[in-house]
């Protein structure tokens, strides 16, 4: 409720989190009051719930499948596909012993990359895990045994695309390089999930990355997609 000063728009309403019992009430509440003809959402746990309850909100969503959407929240079985589908990704590990850490050091080495295989986004649970005793302690704290990945870990450098869909048609593209994350010094990983400032790119590979991965996502992709992609070596 204290962000609701910061919408610079004419018309605010303070909603439920999306969680909660009576969030879709609320939100198909506003649609009607305003006779909204579409709503368009960004964080994670909103995209999912909208998506599960598109039919009933009576109003345009341009979302994608609703499978699309669980593929992306899942960050062990989003890695599977994209690895299978020949796209070059960071190696990837569930995480659900001691043993299994000991395993992605090994075979990765220091550091490892650690986080939860769904989260609510802004980075939240990762980790650049240096030794096996801060891989335990984050995972052990976090009661994540199971529910946590262990990666390689690449370069701070990042870079997202963003794009806009239409039943498998891409309509545009831009292609934005990170400088910083914002507040990324009050994260233990460094990334906050939300980007301080970025320039604007035209990368021929960062492009073609990008729409393979996305089609191996979904080939009739509808709505908006980002990718995030971190430079490796």
């Amino acid at each position: 409720k204290y962000y609701l000063q910061r919408a610079e728009t004419d018309e605010r309403y303070l909603v439920p989190l999306a969680n909660e019992p009576d969030y879709l009430e609320v939100l198909k509440s506003i649609i009607d009051e305003t006779r909204a003809e579409m709503v368009y959402s960004q964080p994670d746990p909103e995209i999912l719930r909208i998506s599960q309850y598109r039919e009933k909100l009576g109003v345009r969503t341009f979302l994608p499948d609703h499978k699309t959407i669980e593929l992306c929240h899942d960050k062990f079985e989003s890695f599977r596909v994209w690895k299978n589908a020949g796209i070059k990704v960071p190696e990837t590990m569930m995480i659900s012993t001691k043993e299994d850490l000991e395993r992605a050091f090994e075979e990765y080495g220091a550091p490892i990359w650690i986080r939860a295989v769904v989260s609510p986004g802004g980075g939240k649970g990762a980790l650049r895990a240096d030794s096996i005793r801060a891989a335990v302690s984050w995972i052990d704290f976090h009661q994540g045994w199971g529910s946590f990945t262990a990666a390689q870990c690449l370069r701070p450098e990042s870079v997202t695309w963003l794009s806009i869909w239409r039943r498998g048609e891409l309509v545009v593209a831009q292609g934005r390089k990170r400088l910083y994350w914002e507040l990324g010094n009050r994260a233990a990983s460094g990334v906050t999930g939300i980007t301080g400032t970025g320039v604007t790119v035209d990368d021929p590979v960062v492009d073609e990355i990008a729409l393979r991965v996305i089609r191996a996502t979904d080939p009739a992709a509808n709505g908006i997609f980002a990718v995030d992609l971190t430079y490796d070596q």
